[in-house]
């Protein structure tokens, strides 16, 4: 796994944890010691983070964590949505060999 997806997990994990708080704004020096993470994975991370709309980059104050407001959490449904709808069909679209498969490793993964 490259560092800047354990940053990403990490800040993930922060927001969900509350080690981070929504709302709040830090420097990345702040987020580095608070995750234990290099500069450079992090703000590989940060750049992810804010293409999808958990934090906001700003210049030479630090990047302030997003609340989630009704508009992202409606969003966030209807992609889910538009995926599982494709997952669904192409499961039942492939031949039944590829689908014994698929089954028997989520058999075994649970």
């Amino acid at each position: 796994m490259k560092l800047s997806q354990v940053a990403y997990r990490r800040f993930k994990e922060g927001l969900l944890t509350a080690r981070i708080e929504a709302g709040a704004v830090m420097s990345q020096a702040d987020l580095v010691r608070l995750l234990d993470l290099l500069i450079s994975p992090l703000r590989e991370a940060i750049q992810v983070l804010g293409s999808e709309g958990l934090l906001k980059v700003m210049p030479r104050s630090g990047v302030k964590i997003m609340k989630p407001d009704m508009e992202l959490i409606k969003n966030s449904f209807q992609l889910r949505r538009i995926l599982e709808r494709e997952a669904v069909l192409k499961y039942a679209r492939a031949p039944r060999p590829l689908v014994s498969r698929l089954g028997r490793r989520a058999t075994r993964s649970c």
